[in-house]
């Protein structure tokens, strides 16, 4: 009997766990197996503790699995979450002992550790009877080596059932050939210097003195929580992962007809995302069902796609992956769409659009596709609500409750929005700000704007004001007209008590080139002004050069409340 390391009473060895008629199946497209020989090295010093007794088992912390749905007639497969390395590791030293043992003539040995641990020998009506499964990109090395070691000696005679091998992949070379490589040259010093007794040892160690628990969910949705909670030094688990997981585990053994769909469905779908994949998953859900939480995304993922086959799944993640794609930026969604809604997307996204507004403005793309609601109506919502955006931001008002009510927003339209609609409902909700004309004006007169997310949007919207052409928004910098650091020259104008609370505001602020920004800094007025008025590129920066002949406190209050004015007719409040 094992002596356990925890109290728990699903702290496992590796033999515990693969004596079972059950398959350790690693997702299809799960990342392939990346152990080198330093991992190996690690694992062998806690096998070798082990076997001079210095601890009586060691522990390997958790493994994460979730069983799959399939035919009583089957082993109970156990799609691994988190655990890959180390069990795949550990089957690859049973396989190399197996065949070691064969090269000594240790026949009934290898026999006894291939059919114990190794494969489900009843097992012949299924396309593969292993016992671990790898991800399909391993599955071409994992043949290879399995074929070499059956082929050793007279085990394949010795077997009384035939082994069958998962498919899938093309790759034979790889990690994992490596990794064997490494193993088998491990347990052949140790027959060399302490004969056949010592690797018996070894694999014993293995197989027994080594233990983790076995989590296995209820629910795969639980797979990022349970993996965080345990500080795991590898990868994350990330919502996009157990979506991809889900897919492939519905396609079962047939590795083939996986591999087409990962070409032909799976591959077009994600890449179309750039950064951005984990990222479509929570709006896409509350899409689906407004309650959603980040807890239960994938829980509620699931229960939509019942009944649904992989293909399908796909299918129905992909319906509102153009209209998220275009809301964040992406410029293949957005040439799809007509000019007029492109630039209203365009704006959003360049005001630093919510990701609360996204499962509303998803629905509303989606449903202006369907030619259920017309360009106008929905050019007109999203002008509404860049309004409403900017000014909060402008005002520095907080995202609070803003999830909350774009929520419910559809469905308090009855699914169809107008203009008028989304406004009453914004300014119904008694806990969110759509910010007045008079609290704009306080803030754009006081609030520094400089470092704030909506300083390129409104500085580079007030340019375009005066008929300059589009543009491109990332190709200017910022300029300090009074600048960031004060000088003597400075200082008669603007003592340090007034530069400090007015260097940043948005009137002191103006589009530049970064040369030119560079070749002026801190420079007196009247030298900047000669420039920003004949070789800047930017309508407002000569404008603004024009209209003040010195700036001066007086000038930049000025230049405030023409801002506000500006401002509060380009952003409106209904």
């Amino acid at each position: 009997m094992i002596e356990k390391i925890t109290d728990n009473s699903d702290e496992n060895t590796f033999h515990q766990l693969t004596s079972q008629s059950a398959t350790l199946v690693m997702p299809l497209f799960q990342r392939r197996y990346v152990w080198s020989k330093r991992e190996l090295e690690r694992m062998f010093d806690e096998i070798r503790s082990v076997v001079e007794q210095e601890t009586a088992s060691r522990f390997l912390g958790a493994v994460i699995a979730v069983r799959r749905v399939t035919n009583p007639s089957q082993p109970d497969p156990y799609e691994i979450v988190d655990g890959q390395q180390r069990l795949t590791t550990l089957y690859l030293i049973l396989l190399a002992a197996a065949q070691l043992a064969a090269k000594e003539g240790k026949i009934d040995y290898a026999k006894g550790l291939i059919g114990t641990n190794l494969y489900v020998d009843w097992a012949q009506e299924v396309p593969y009877n292993t016992k671990l499964a790898p991800s399909i990109e391993d599955r071409p090395q994992f043949r290879a080596i399995f074929q070499e070691v059956i082929k050793t000696g007279d085990l394949e005679t010795a077997l009384s059932h035939r082994i069958k091998l998962p498919l899938g992949g093309q790759d034979a070379s790889g990690p994992l050939t490596r990794q064997f490589k490494n193993i088998k040259s491990l347990l052949s010093k140790g027959l060399r210097d302490d004969g056949f007794e010592y690797v018996e040892k070894l694999v014993d160690a293995a197989r027994n003195g080594l233990t983790f628990v076995f989590i296995l969910l209820k629910d795969p949705g639980s797979a990022t929580t349970v993996f965080e909670g345990l500080n795991d030094p590898g990868k994350p688990i990330s919502v996009g992962d157990l979506v991809k997981n889900e897919v492939f585990a519905r396609k079962g053994y047939d590795a083939e007809d996986a591999q087409h769909l990962h070409d032909t469905k799976w591959t077009p779908f994600f890449e179309k995302f750039g950064d951005k994949f984990n990222d479509y998953f929570f709006p896409y859900a509350v899409v689906l069902k407004s309650n959603t939480s980040k807890t239960d995304m994938f829980r509620n993922l699931r229960e939509a796609w019942v009944g649904l086959e992989s293909g399908q799944v796909i299918e129905h993640l992909d319906v509102y992956s153009g209209p998220f794609l275009a809301l964040t930026g992406n410029k293949t969604e957005l040439a799809k769409y007509p000019i007029k809604l492109r630039r209203a997307m365009e704006n959003l996204h360049r005001a630093n659009n919510p990701s609360s507004a996204l499962p509303f403005q998803m629905r509303l793309l989606n449903h202006f596709g369907e030619n259920s609601i017309s360009l106008d109506e929905t050019v007109a919502i999203l002008e509404l609500l860049e309004a409403f955006f900017v000014r909060r931001a402008l005002c520095g008002v907080e995202p609070t409750g803003l999830l909350g009510m774009f929520r419910t927003m559809w469905s308090n339209m009855d699914g169809h929005p107008t203009v008028e609609k989304v406004a009453n409902v914004i300014l119904n909700r008694q806990t969110v700000e759509w910010p007045s004309d008079t609290r704009l004006e306080e803030q754009i007169c006081q609030r520094p704007m400089y470092s704030s997310s909506i300083a390129r949007f409104a500085i580079f919207e007030y340019d375009r004001s005066f008929g300059a052409d589009q543009g491109n928004f990332d190709d200017f910098t910022i300029e300090h007209v009074l600048p960031q650091a004060l000088t003597p020259d400075w200082e008669n104008k603007f003592p340090k008590g007034v530069h400090g609370k007015v260097k940043d505001i948005w009137a002191n602020l103006i589009p530049l080139t970064a040369d030119m920004n560079g070749s002026i800094l801190q420079d007196v007025y009247e030298n900047k002004r000669s420039i920003f008025q004949q070789d800047s590129m930017f309508a407002s920066s000569r404008d603004f050069a024009k209209r003040y002949d010195d700036w001066t406190p007086e000038a930049l209050e000025t230049r405030s409340r023409r801002l506000f004015q500006w401002a509060s007719t380009r952003w409106p409040k209904p």
